[in-house]
């Protein structure tokens, strides 16, 4: 994963959501100021409030915050966004990963996924993911992935709660490696499908950070979504996964018992002119997410769900 993207990243979030580096309109009142020995007052050292804390805050307060729910993460609350389905009749649900330096309602991508899903019958959740420190290089981002786990967790759990059988994730750029991550581990069977997005090599990570062997342990299917204009990392990871989709598909030749005869279980596809965010080609995305999803992870409930 190369700096300059996550650094850019990084720096659009005030963009995106405005008033970002404002302090928390929720925040504790700073300490009363203490006396000296000689008797003049002086100011306690500001707390500044972490990355986390104030994307948080403006989540809560924008148009978003109305479909904020808490997620129980170790007796720790952990923001999320859930969208139930509309369709009436329900499909599955989705919990969606954001890449490093975005959000829950990231613009580009996430936030459009999130809204439009539910009308096909996916209720969605998208989960407020570990955010790096202000000064923490790239190359550290892989120590996000292991707290990763426990949220991604969670928020099956909470889409069990509502009734649902038939759960994928859905995640961009290092939100793609935590879902990853967790399907290459989860015994889950209402895990059902996994959608990665913009996915790099992840070799420059550290810890380490095994791509393809977590790709080799993923017993759901899988789609391998990316831009023919995006990172070079980005590019060469899509190319190194392309070739073992003959063996994953050869593996998995008898296929899971909700997909259609013929239907590969890895499938990937680039598209032209498409960069990290995809900008204008997110309606695109969107019908090709709904579609794999129709064929590959979903199943229509007995009857709709909360």
């Amino acid at each position: 994963m190369k700096t300059l993207r996550y650094l850019l990243l990084s720096a659009a979030i005030a963009l995106s959501l405005p008033g970002l580096v404002a302090a928390a309109p929720n925040a504790a009142p700073a300490a009363p100021p203490t006396t000296g020995a000689a008797g003049n007052a002086t100011m306690p050292a500001a707390t500044a409030p972490t990355p986390e804390a104030l994307i948080d805050a403006q989540l809560r307060s924008s148009p978003a915050g109305v479909d904020a729910v808490d997620l129980d993460v170790g007796g720790t609350k952990v923001l999320a966004l859930y969208r139930p389905q509309t369709r009436g009749t329900a499909a599955g649900g989705v919990v969606l990963l954001h890449d490093v330096g975005a959000h829950a309602d990231w613009p580009a991508l996430i936030g459009p996924l999130r809204r439009a899903l539910p009308q096909y019958g996916w209720s969605t959740l998208s989960v407020e993911l570990p955010a790096p420190a202000t000064d923490a290089p790239p190359d550290s981002y892989g120590a996000l992935v292991a707290p990763a786990q426990a949220r991604i967790a969670a928020a099956v759990a909470f889409l069990k709660g509502k009734g649902l059988n038939h759960i994928a994730l859905v995640g961009h750029g290092l939100g793609g490696l935590d879902a990853l991550t967790y399907a290459a581990n989860s015994p889950d069977p209402a895990l059902s499908g996994l959608v990665v997005i913009g996915l790099g090599s992840c070799g420059d990570l550290q810890p380490p950070q095994h791509v393809m062997a977590l790709l080799n342990k993923v017993n759901v299917p899988i789609f391998d979504l990316y831009g023919r204009d995006d990172s070079p990392d980005v590019l060469s990871g899509a190319a190194q996964r392309l070739t073992a989709a003959a063996r994953i598909n050869t593996q998995h030749a008898g296929g899971a018992p909700d997909i259609k005869p013929g239907r590969p279980f890895y499938r990937q596809l680039g598209l032209l002119g498409a960069g990290h965010a995809f900008a204008d080609q997110t309606p695109m995305v969107i019908q090709f997410v709904y579609g794999w999803l129709k064929t590959h992870a979903g199943n229509a409930e007995k009857t709709a769900t909360p």
